[in-house]
């Protein structure tokens, strides 16, 4: 079942990535780690980062959590980048779905974060406050955009 899941959303992830409307220029993959939640639980995943606008962006990402067991979180989050000269800080809302042992519920997810530009890549740290099912959550993940 969670693999179903997580095929779907890949599956997402690759007819997002090849849409038309947005050009390569405006398209970076995302990898990140981190830790949520009240025991700090670790936490990788990955997707993509799509200009949409002037300074806005989507963020489709799969995240998997070493819980036991597993926790998968599909998020959708959209940001603005505001403008700064070598830093990049941004903020933005999102949608998610987060499929742990007990079931499947819907999220909620605030973020900020900062970036910077470190030889063609881009180095960031993101705090995100989400909301699943009642329980609220702090996810701070450390990542790479290239």
């Amino acid at each position: 079942m969670k693999f179903s899941k997580l095929l779907s959303a890949f599956a997402i992830a690759a007819a997002l990535y090849f849409a038309p409307s947005v050009s390569q220029a405006q398209m970076k993959t995302d990898l990140r780690a981190g830790a949520f939640g009240k025991q700090s639980s670790i936490f990788i995943g990955g997707g993509l980062r799509m200009g949409i606008g002037n300074s806005l962006y989507l963020n489709p990402m799969i995240n998997y959590a070493f819980t036991n067991p597993g926790t998968i979180f599909f998020d959708l989050d959209g940001h603005f980048d505001f403008p700064v000269s070598a830093v990049h800080l941004y903020a933005g809302p999102g949608l998610g779905v987060y499929v742990y042992d007990g079931g499947t519920t819907a999220q909620l997810n605030l973020l900020v974060g900062v970036g910077f530009d470190v030889s063609g890549y881009e180095l960031y740290i993101q705090p995100k406050f989400a909301v699943a099912g009642g329980s609220r959550f702090l996810q701070v993940g450390l990542g790479a955009r290239f």
